[in-house]
C-alpha cells in the first residue's frame, strides 16, 4: 500500500480532510490536541490528558452492517487523529440545535441546567457528550446504565445525584432530536469517505500509520 497521507471524516456538517504531510501532524497527535487547536473548538476541555477524568469527552457515530449509526462517547486524548476517517465527529459544540438568530438547547443540555447539574463547568462538556451517547442508544434507561454511562466522568464539584437526575429525565424519549434528520445526509457523506478510500498508510519524517481495510490486507 502506498503512503497516502490524507484522511477524512465527517464534522460540523462537513467532510473534513487532514493532510499530515502538509499540516505537520503527527500520526499519534491525539483528537484532543487537534480540536483545542482548531478556532471556535476549545468546548473540549484537557484535564487529565490520559483517559480518567472525561473532561475531553467526545461522541463518535459510525455506521453498522447496515447502515444505520451507532453513537460512542470517547475520550479524545486517547484517540489519535487518523483514527476518525470515515466516521462523524460530534463535540459539544454540535449538540445545541442551531437556527438562524437562536439556539435551543439539546434535551441532555436543557435537563442538566433545569437540574442544576453543573458548578464551575469544567467537566460540563465532557458530561453533556457522554449523555449525548447515552441519550441516543437508550430510551429510560436503568439507574445502572445511567451510571455506567457516567462512569468515566469525574465532578468534584456538582456532586453526581443531579447529573443522575438529568440524564433519567432527559433519556426518556421516542428516539428523536434534531440528529436524525442529519443523519441521513451525513450518512451519503461517509459513504462516499468509504469509496475513495478505505484503507491508509500515512507516512511522515518519523511514522508509519497503517489502517487495512480488509482482513487480506492486514494479512499482507
Amino acid at each position: 500500500m502506498k503512503p497516502d497521507n490524507i484522511i477524512s471524516f465527517v464534522h460540523d456538517g462537513r467532510i473534513t480532510s487532514v493532510d499530515f504531510s502538509e499540516d505537520k501532524l503527527k500520526t499519534t497527535t491525539t483528537v484532543l490536541n487537534y480540536l483545542r487547536d482548531s478556532p471556535c473548538h476549545k468546548g473540549t476541555k484537557e484535564g487529565c490528558a490520559e483517559g480518567d477524568c472525561g473532561a475531553c469527552t467526545v461522541v463518535i457515530g459510525e455506521l453498522d452492517a447496515e447502515n444505520n449509526f451507532k453513537y460512542t462517547a470517547v475520550d479524545s486524548c486517547l484517540v489519535f487523529l487518523p483514527m476518525l476517517h470515515g466516521k462523524w465527529l460530534i463535540t459539544v459544540e454540535d449538540v445545541a440545535e442551531k437556527k438562524t438568530h437562536d439556539e435551543t438547547l439539546h434535551p441532555v443540555q436543557q435537563s442538566m441546567v433545569d437540574e442544576n447539574g453543573s458548578q464551575c463547568g469544567f467537566c460540563t462538556p465532557g458530561f453533556i457528550m457522554s449523555l449525548f451517547a447515552l441519550y441516543k442508544n437508550e430510551n429510560n434507561p436503568s439507574k445502572e446504565k445511567i451510571d455506567d454511562a457516567l462512569t468515566g466522568n469525574l465532578c468534584r464539584c456538582t456532586g453526581y445525584k443531579s447529573i443522575v437526575t438529568a440524564a433519567a429525565k432527559a433519556c426518556v424519549h421516542p428516539h428523536s432530536d434534531q440528529f436524525n434528520e442529519k443523519e441521513k445526509e451525513i450518512r451519503k457523506l461517509i459513504l462516499k469517505i468509504r469509496k475513495e478510500k478505505s484503507s491508509l498508510h500515512i507516512q511522515t519524517e518519523q511514522q508509519h500509520y497503517f489502517q487495512p481495510g480488509s482482513l487480506e490486507e492486514a494479512m499482507l
